[in-house]
């Protein structure tokens, strides 16, 4: 594997600050790149989440642009060997004009299957078809037909894959399809809360690991 070492000259720091924040996933670059900061607040982070027993939610906050995301690509580096870590940027994955509290849990229950199928979490049969009942209810009709029309001849894994892939589309780019989405989740928000439940606790038991979900760019949502 190649060193990536710090810059050393003017023109290689500059570029440096124009990396990608995908980049810092790398944590060759991090560690060649990422300066140290006085009374950074990742440490009592870390501490919170490894002492406190009751899945705290905590919210973390700063100015834009201060160093948020890179602070908490510091802390993934240094605790993802104990937790099952479940990353997502708001930017990616839902439409930053457009999000409400319903979105963020969809999207978290999502998050968590994709990341367990990709990990081959095993999903009972039960389960599976739970999870694909449970999005066919929770999907608009052209995501339904969508995934009808191409998951013909699959299994059940084939076709869970593709609700969590169709929906994610839709909730980014097809604002019908997000308002018919929301409707039918919004009188049942116990119910996505039920299956992130149903979820981390199959990824808890199938690899030792707490699954922890960490949600980037949220301070670019419109309030």
């Amino acid at each position: 594997m190649v060193e990536i070492k710090p810059a050393d000259n003017f023109s290689d720091a500059y570029n440096a600050l124009s990396l990608d924040k995908e980049l810092l996933e790398d944590k060759r670059i991090y560690n060649a790149y990422y300066v140290l900061r006085e009374n950074s607040p990742i440490e009592n982070l870390k501490a919170k989440i490894r002492i406190d027993r009751a899945y705290p939610k905590i919210l973390y906050t700063g100015h834009r642009k201060s160093g948020k995301s890179t602070e908490l690509y510091r802390m993934i580096h240094d605790i993802k060997d104990e937790y099952f870590i479940v990353f997502f940027s708001v930017f990616d994955e839902l439409e930053v004009s457009d999000i409400e509290y319903v979105d963020l849990l969809l999207m978290t229950a999502l998050k968590l299957c994709s990341e367990a199928i990709k990990a081959r979490v095993s999903f009972d049969d039960d389960l599976m078809v739970g999870l694909n009942n449970w999005l066919t209810q929770m999907s608009s009709e052209v995501t339904r037909s969508r995934v009808e029309e191409k998951s013909k001849g699959e299994g059940w894994g084939a076709k869970l894959n593709l609700f969590i892939t169709e929906i994610g589309a839709d909730f980014q780019t097809d604002s019908s399809s997000r308002v018919e989405i929301r409707e039918r989740l919004e009188p049942r928000t116990t119910e996505v809360i039920e299956k992130i439940n149903i979820i981390t606790e199959k990824i808890r038991q199938s690899v030792g690991k707490e699954p922890i979900v960490i949600i980037d760019d949220l301070d670019h949502v419109d309030p």
